[in-house]
């Protein structure tokens, strides 16, 4: 069912795209140029799943994106600031007679950088530009055993980790116009990143306490195009 929802919802946008006259698709003769734009790579594997199993790949976690330009004295070329944002938020309880587990996940994702576009064609835009980027995620579980012997008791354990990422990189993609205002575009990034993660545990039983612990890992990444922009150009 979902594939003929899909299927239907491109065809009427792609009637909506096709249905306006024929226009010069030059980036406009303005100083200035934004482009607001969602990522909905998730919305389109979730419809575009042919195998019918499910689909682990990751996304981009910068689910809004913000650009603005200023047009250079090539009418054909744009820089500008790039922003983008992503936040999650998971609060997850299963509760027994006996056993009561909490989780509780939040990510919050930030990136800020700088970009140029050149126009290839009429319709398809390349672009580069480098980034600064954060993270901070928490994950927090609290797990309680009731024991329901001649005296009860409440045992109580909790796992609370916090990171911090900060890292930079540059950015390759793709943007291609429909007309002056839509546009869609695709990216793939080359980031370094240092990780900090501190881990608290506790335990009622105070056998089974440890104490703090901290850990800084750093990577580099070459991350493949996983973000798909909706893009308006206003």
């Amino acid at each position: 069912m979902k594939k003929y929802i899909f299927t239907a919802i491109a065809i009427i946008f792609t009637n909506i795209i096709t249905a306006q006259p024929t226009e010069n698709i030059e980036i406009p003769n303005k100083p200035y140029q934004f482009q607001a734009g969602i990522n909905v790579i998730s919305f389109v594997r979730q419809f575009v799943n042919f195998s019918g199993g499910n689909n682990n790949l990751a996304t981009s976690p910068y689910s809004i994106n913000f650009k603005a330009f200023k047009k250079l004295d090539n009418k054909n070329s744009l820089i500008g600031l790039r922003l983008g944002t992503g936040y999650v938020n998971n609060d997850i309880s299963d509760e027994s007679a006996t056993n009561k587990n909490y989780t509780f996940i939040e990510t919050l994702d930030i990136r800020i950088g700088v970009e140029y576009q050149k126009m290839i064609t009429k319709r398809w835009i390349g672009y580069v530009g480098f980034d600064y980027i954060s993270q901070k995620g928490t994950n927090n579980q609290k797990s309680i055993f009731i024991n329901t012997g001649g005296n009860p008791e409440e045992n109580v354990s909790s796992n609370n980790r916090t990171t911090y990422m900060d890292g930079a990189g540059f950015v390759f993609g793709m943007q291609f116009n429909f007309n002056k205002h839509i546009a869609i575009s695709t990216e793939a990034s080359y980031y370094y990143s240092d990780i900090w993660t501190k881990t608290t545990n506790f335990s009622s039983n105070i056998f089974n306490n440890q104490p703090p612990s901290s850990r800084k890992t750093n990577s580099t990444n070459l991350i493949l195009p996983n973000l798909l922009n909706f893009t308006i150009l206003f």
